[in-house]
């Protein structure tokens, strides 16, 4: 390339000479006094021109509080690199000739969260996000607007009512299966645990359109009787189920908190799944060395969830074995702690991934192939050593 100088436009014209120049970049330094601003330059050489942008929206994907969609009353975050200066960044959605501006609620030069108003229509919309420097918007693409209600009914199902006594030592499993049986009956509903410790055996499936619910976390524990031998998953779903609000421990796990997959002649998908307020203590205890190597290298996943639409929100995870594995189209992973000894790790992949805001102490972090659209901010990662060394990012 034999490009002599590079031709600045937008607030003001001027030619500046490069600094460097190889076949595969041109380095030039702006002027000073060059104001903040979207603009162009035009690089030329005997070849031909090229004109880029310089600091104008590059959007990637956006993501709404339903996923793909968003809600009136709800969020939208738009990703890419630079999103936002000044605090002036602002978004636009066009329906119909008519155009609504929403101005940013939060914004970086990679990442922008607006507000959606409770009063804004239904509908699709082409959205637009200008960063405050341009005078012109770009384009991020298309959006489905509509209110958003979580799948389960309201009903709910006190254990209690079916049996389970709170704190008595004693397995309440019987009361808590007579419970989701009716909940299957009733085409969904909320698996209630009030104050208290209630005792299980085996897997606590949830059907779909299902929301397993205590009284708060720190207060409604379910705690998975002592085996030898465990096998299968703690607790598992399909497709439209939640867990909030609850305290679940268990010792020698075979795995924990699962999403079972389709069958092939199964004409469902896994999707809509929520995590919210979770506090999680999957412990194994060791009768020797031996034992003990034997159980910590046992393949079950403590965390295994995956599907369309899926939010981990302000949940506490402690692991003493096992690796968790994260995937989805449309993840919010937000304000959770993830914590295990070092030789595990913590696998997060899919399309449209947020993972912010998390304390990740003790465990590796691998990114699955194939992941695109991932948002990693904010996050406290450390303790990453040992065998899970191997796998940090």
């Amino acid at each position: 390339a034999q490009v002599k100088g590079i031709e600045l436009s937008g607030p003001d014209k001027r030619t500046v000479p490069p600094l460097k120049v190889t076949d595969d970049c041109v380095t030039f330094v702006c002027p000073a006094d060059w104001p903040q601003a979207a603009f162009s330059a035009r690089l030329a050489d005997a070849s031909g021109a090229a004109d880029i942008r310089v600091n104008a929206p590059d959007i990637w994907w956006m993501q709404g509080d339903a996923g793909r969609s968003a809600s009136p009353g709800g969020w939208l975050r738009v990703f890419g690199r630079c999103m936002g200066y000044n605090g002036q960044a602002f978004l636009e959605l066009r329906a119909s000739g008519k155009a609504r501006k929403i101005p940013a609620a939060a914004c970086d030069l990679y990442a922008l969260r607006a507000e959606l108003p409770v009063d804004l229509s239904p509908g699709d919309y082409e959205v637009l996000v200008n960063n405050g420097l341009d005078g012109a918007s770009a384009s991020a693409g298309a959006l489905s607007v509509a209110p958003y209600h979580e799948p389960w009914p309201d009903k709910l199902f006190n254990v209690v009512d079916y049996g389970a006594v709170a704190n008595d030592a004693n397995d309440d499993t019987r009361a808590i299966r007579a419970a989701l049986a009716d909940i299957c009956k009733n085409g969904g509903g909320v698996l209630y645990f009030p104050r208290g410790r209630f005792g299980m055996r085996g897997t606590l499936a949830l059907p779909p359109r299902t929301l397993l619910r205590g009284e708060e976390m720190t207060l409604s524990q379910i705690y998975w009787l002592d085996e030898d031998n465990p096998a299968g998953a703690l607790l598992s779903g399909t497709r439209d189920f939640g867990v909030e609000n609850i305290f679940l421990a268990a010792c020698n796990t075979d795995e924990g908190i699962v999403v079972t997959p389709p069958e092939t002649t199964d004409a469902w998908k896994n999707a809509n799944i929520l995590l919210r307020r979770v506090r999680a203590r999957f412990l194994h205890t060791d009768a020797g060395a031996e034992e003990g190597f034997r159980r910590s290298r046992a393949g079950g996943c403590q965390l295994r969830i995956s599907g369309d639409f899926v939010r981990i929100l302000d949940c506490d995870f402690y692991f003493s074995k096992g690796s968790s594995a994260l995937s989805s189209d449309s993840l919010l992973v937000s304000g959770n702690r993830f914590d295990g000894p070092n030789q595990d790790c913590g696998y997060l992949g899919g399309h449209g991934v947020i993972f912010e805001n998390n304390d990740h102490e003790g465990r590796g972090m691998s990114f699955a192939n194939g992941s695109r659209c991932v948002y990693l901010a904010n996050n406290r990662l450390g303790g990453v050593y040992g065998d899970g060394d191997r796998e940090t990012f």
